[in-house]
């Protein structure tokens, strides 16, 4: 299956990286089965949606951000390698990008992280924002506010991971 993918990027004259190799495998598994859908398409849409929602934000999110979140919120194991890949997980991963929460969870860390006064030039990697992004996809009905004790522990604990890697320089490259 993967052979063919690069046969056919080899005669297109295309060379293909790891994310492309990893979406194209998604898309041959989406695309059958029950609902099937052309994963290349419906990704790159909320992709360009996420990237869109708010452009002064700087954010530039991409297929590898999206495939990341849905390793994470999927439950496997977040290596971002092919074998994290199998038809197995990427059922799995087709079952939760088709939830809705998925997408929302998305979203509300935009708004969150945003709040916080935070944005693309201050978050050093999109990685830093997968833990707030699983967290709100695994508790949809949770209530953030500064008007409750829960309410400020939560945000608060929310707002350890993307200023953590910004005041730890985690994920910076050297210069």
């Amino acid at each position: 299956n993967i052979l063919d993918i690069f046969i056919r990027a080899n005669e297109g004259g295309t060379q293909l990286g790891k994310e492309e190799i990893l979406l194209s495998m998604a898309t041959a598994q989406w695309s059958e089965g029950a609902n099937p859908f052309d994963a290349r398409k419906k990704i790159t849409a909320l992709v360009d949606r996420l990237n869109g929602s708010n452009t002064q934000a700087g954010f530039d999110f991409n297929i590898g951000f999206i495939l990341r979140n849905l390793l994470a919120a999927s439950d496997l194991s977040s290596k971002y390698d092919m074998q994290n890949f199998s038809d197995e997980n990427l059922q799995e991963m087709k079952e939760v990008f088709q939830d809705d929460e998925f997408e929302e969870a998305l979203f509300d860390t935009l708004e969150l992280v945003d709040s916080y006064g935070l944005d693309g030039h201050s978050v050093s990697s999109t990685v830093s924002l997968i833990p707030v992004i699983y967290f709100f996809y695994v508790h949809d009905d949770i209530k953030l506010g500064w008007d409750s004790k829960d309410g400020q522990q939560t945000l608060f604990n929310l707002f350890y991971f993307p200023s953590s890697t910004l005041l730890n320089f985690f994920y910076h490259s050297s210069p």
